[in-house]
């Protein structure tokens, strides 16, 4: 892992929602990217046991879009995007608790005129 300014940290540009609003629980754990790859050199470690989770530090922001913080003897990348989303989503969760589903949009077949055809390309 190589850095252009060595020993220079930026801390992460985080933008709130709500900037008065106290500050929101993160996820104990945010899930990884499906599509994200093992950092080169990254080993697999046996997962700790329950309540024995090594303590994270800060390490910097890569990109402004990653996180990156150090986690016993690994490192981690959060997308600060997706990390963004789960909060939202965790407290939509929290304060509804009913489901979230929305009705699927079905095809619905129109007969055209000739005239009306005409129009609807015209407008494209």
């Amino acid at each position: 892992l190589s850095f252009s300014r060595p020993g220079t940290l930026v801390p992460p540009d985080i933008e709130r929602d709500e900037p008065d609003a106290p500050e929101a629980e993160a996820p104990a754990r945010p899930s990884a990217p499906r599509d994200a790859a093992p950092a080169q050199g990254a080993q697999a470690s046996p997962a700790p046991a329950a309540g024995t989770e090594p303590e994270e530090k800060f390490v910097g922001e890569a990109f402004g879009t990653y996180i990156i913080v150090q986690r016993g003897d690994s490192l981690v990348f959060y997308d600060k995007h997706a990390v963004h989303e789960r909060l939202l989503y965790e407290k939509l969760k929290k304060q509804g608790g009913a489901s979230f589903s929305q009705m699927l949009l079905e095809p619905v077949t129109v007969t055209l005129s000739k005239e009306e055809y005409s129009a609807v390309l015209e407008s494209r």
